[in-house]
């Protein structure tokens, strides 16, 4: 194994030969954050669905005559937000 090194993730502990290690990214730990992530959009996803159902789109729509209503999943995370901030503030 030329010019490469023994470098141990500081994050999980697995040992892997490499031969630069500033550019080495963990497989593993690669693979858990991107389930991790997955599982984070999944949940805020679900609960948007469910504070989304209030929001009259179509009307929206109809008043505006907009051709279409799509919301991007950053719009819908920060509707959520604005949503929750105001049920919290005002109970």
């Amino acid at each position: 194994m030329e010019d490469q090194e023994k470098f141990e993730c500081a994050d999980c502990g697995c040992f892997y030969w490499v031969k630069d290690r500033d550019e080495f990214e963990c497989p593993n730990c690669k693979q858990l954050k991107e389930t991790q992530q997955w599982y984070m959009d999944y949940e805020v996803i679900q609960a948007s669905e469910t504070i989304l159902n209030f929001i009259d789109f179509r009307g929206i729509c109809e008043d505006h005559n907009l051709t279409s209503g799509d919301i991007t999943p950053s719009q819908t995370i920060e509707l959520e937000r604005i949503i929750q901030e105001f049920i919290k503030q005002n109970k």
